[in-house]
């Protein structure tokens, strides 16, 4: 099978795929702006899109938002990624709050395998301050009904914030005994440019509670602390349809535009090629919220 290496040597297998840039939360950290309808990608596009990424040698995809739930036809986007040759994992990014028993069953018949559920507080309050919507319950809920419809291991992913759900840390762990749960604490980016008072190291964390170290359900993104761009494997497509090979990274390029060309699959791996060496480690500025790049 082919393999596609960018000008750094790093094998680049997994796309995040973000299909939609609207949601049902309006999380803090976020700072989303839902674009207009006809922007966001056609159900023939994102096929074109997976065909061509899995000819030049993406094997996983993740489908994320904005809220992947909120769109319709998800189904049908999920079918389109599992039965596209060269694809072995289609996995999801999902708030949970549309996580029906039967949404579950649904997704897992058209071909997920699994989920990550973010949730960033286990008070209601918390909760409310931080997603400014929604619902707790139901996100816990669609926790029960992934596990249910053999969407596991669940992943639970945390953005920890100083002062905000940091005090909530033991009762997110609390939340694997027992069950095939893991949770991920992520943290907080500085996508101004600057450090935030939110902002709490994974290290900080750890030293305050040494068991962690040996804990096999509990993990920390530490993209800020301890970044892993030399391990990077992932590029993202925006829902928009614009090529975007690094989250610490304004460069991106049009895949409409590309999909109109005959050598369409030659200039996409041009393209990743250019991917950068590293992403936040210089004073990075972005010129999207989180939830327009798709995380």
């Amino acid at each position: 099978m082919n393999c596609m290496n960018d000008n750094f040597g790093r094998i680049i297998n997994y796309l995040r795929l973000s299909v939609t840039d609207r949601c049902n939360l309006d999380c803090s950290y976020c700072k989303r702006a839902a674009s207009k309808s006809q922007t966001l990608m056609t159900l023939d596009e994102i096929q074109k899109i997976t065909r061509l990424f899995a000819e030049i040698g993406i094997r996983k995809i993740r489908l994320t938002g904005g809220e992947p739930l909120t769109r319709t036809d998800i189904c049908e986007i999920i079918y389109i990624c599992k039965n596209t040759e060269g694809i072995r994992e289609v996995a999801m990014t999902t708030n949970g709050i549309l996580l029906s028993p039967e949404k579950a069953k649904e997704l897992r018949n058209a071909g997920l395998d699994r989920v990550n559920i973010s949730i960033d507080g286990l008070d209601p309050g918390k909760y409310k301050q931080i997603a400014r919507a929604g619902s707790l319950t139901a996100a816990l809920s669609g926790i029960n009904a992934s596990l249910a419809a053999g969407l596991a291991p669940i992943k639970i992913n945390t953005v920890l914030m100083r002062g905000v759900n940091d005090g909530d840390i033991e009762r997110f762990i609390a939340l694997t005994d027992d069950r095939d749960v893991r949770v991920r604490f992520i943290e907080y980016m500085p996508m101004g440019g600057k450090a935030e008072e939110s902002y709490i190291s994974a290290e900080e964390v750890i030293n305050a509670r040494p068991w962690l170290k040996n804990h096999d359900k509990v993990e920390f993104i530490c993209s800020v602390s301890q970044p892993f761009c030399n391990q990077c494997n992932r590029v993202r497509v925006t829902a928009d349809c614009k090529l975007r090979l690094c989250l610490g990274n304004n460069l991106e390029f049009d895949l409409r535009e590309m999909l109109l060309r005959d050598n369409a699959a030659e200039l996409l791996r041009n393209a990743i090629a250019q991917k950068p060496q590293r992403g936040f480690c210089d004073g990075f500025v972005t010129n999207r919220g989180m939830g327009n790049i798709g995380g």
